[in-house]
């Protein structure tokens, strides 16, 4: 599935009527779990750390996802008459909030060294993104229709890049679930609960879904850089 800012790559019909309430109502439910849990929580939530044989087997998935993912996007520029995939009104916003989240975590990290923080940091940067992504091709995909001929194919792949892209933090010692993600997270959905009752979670052409979308999409940044900081700063 092609990124959010993607429109002129695929058929975009948004949610309307009781199915855009239906939308809103679930979404506004998950984000009330996810901040009565981080109300609930005391301390910060340390995932296992996977052993060494786990992390390669999920960076190789990770590295073989993204070349299965990249001709298929490359057949989707050339079958609708693109030089390049459009990046859409969103990007520069995704790049601005990943070169920060980069920097903060890399700076956040730098007592491991100067490679251990520039690998956290990358691991935040591009893990901040699919945050969001996730959630928002599982909501789209029943209202859109590619120009592809495997659909479910380029859907089952784009999953599997998303969840071995969101599983690299994991793969650091320095990585916690704390209440500022949580928090974050909870926000995220609200504003998409926002999105789905306001335009019917449409394509970001115009100014309110733009907007709903860039501001979900930063705090999906968020709810991973706050990983990476000090755990007296998350969770008191």
């Amino acid at each position: 599935m092609p990124t959010s800012s993607s429109v002129a790559l695929i058929d975009w019909h948004p949610y309307s009527g009781g199915a855009a309430v239906g939308l809103a109502v679930l979404l506004l439910a998950l984000s009330a779990c996810l901040f009565f849990v981080g109300m609930r929580m005391n301390r910060a939530a340390k995932p296992p750390i996977p052993g060494r044989g786990t992390k390669i087997v999920i960076v190789v998935i990770w590295i073989l996802a993204i070349l299965l993912v990249l001709p298929i996007f490359k057949e989707i520029a050339t079958s609708t008459g693109q030089s390049a995939l459009g990046t859409g009104p969103v990007f520069p916003i995704t790049i601005a909030s990943a070169f920060v989240t980069f920097v903060a975590v890399a700076y956040a990290t730098r007592a491991r060294g100067p490679l251990a923080a520039i690998g956290y940091g990358f691991a935040g940067a591009v893990a901040g993104p699919m945050v969001f992504e996730l959630p928002f091709v599982l909501i789209i995909t029943p209202v859109v229709t590619t120009k592809v001929g495997h659909p479910l194919f380029l859907l089952t792949t784009f999953l599997v890049v998303i969840l071995a892209t969101l599983a690299l933090p994991w793969l650091s010692s320095k990585f916690t679930i704390g209440r500022i993600s949580l928090y974050s997270l909870a926000a995220m959905f609200a504003v998409f609960a926002v999105w789905a009752l306001a335009t019917g979670y449409a394509p970001p052409a115009d100014p309110v879904s733009f907007a709903l979308n860039a501001i979900s999409k930063v705090l999906g940044f968020v709810s991973i850089a706050a990983g990476f900081l000090p755990e007296r700063v998350r969770a008191p």
